[in-house]
């Protein structure tokens, strides 16, 4: 599984992502990680509205703040799935249990590699 976490973050960053952890002061980007033996592709929004939209989200769950970040999110989330997918990588978007959070699975690997030049 790690193999295919690092094709996929080469991947990522050939289409022209960054990783949240690489991204200058906290401004976001994909996640990839593996988790219960599967590879979890996410998305973060930048430090400063993930944090607001998670304290306004108890008591507030419909302010524009929170709707922007989840919207904004779920879109990301939705192009990184359609992306693998244009690799070749076999993916679902599956929710995680209890919470309104989702990532993209990757379940199967491309036979081709495409992105790569050599």
């Amino acid at each position: 599984m790690k193999t295919i976490a690092l094709d996929v973050r080469e991947l990522l960053h050939a289409a022209g992502l960054i990783a949240d952890k690489e991204s200058p002061k906290g401004s976001g980007g994909f996640t990839v990680s593996v988790v219960r033996g599967r590879v979890e592709v996410g998305w973060t929004a930048s430090d400063d509205l993930y944090d607001h939209s998670f304290e306004l989200e108890p008591n507030q769950p419909q302010h524009p703040l929170v709707q922007f970040e989840r919207t904004a999110t779920a879109i990301m989330e939705h192009a990184l799935g359609e992306i693998l997918y244009a690799a070749g990588y076999g993916v679902a978007r599956v929710p995680e249990a209890g919470d309104t959070d989702s990532f993209v699975f990757v379940l199967t690997e491309p036979r081709v590699k495409p992105w790569r030049a050599s």
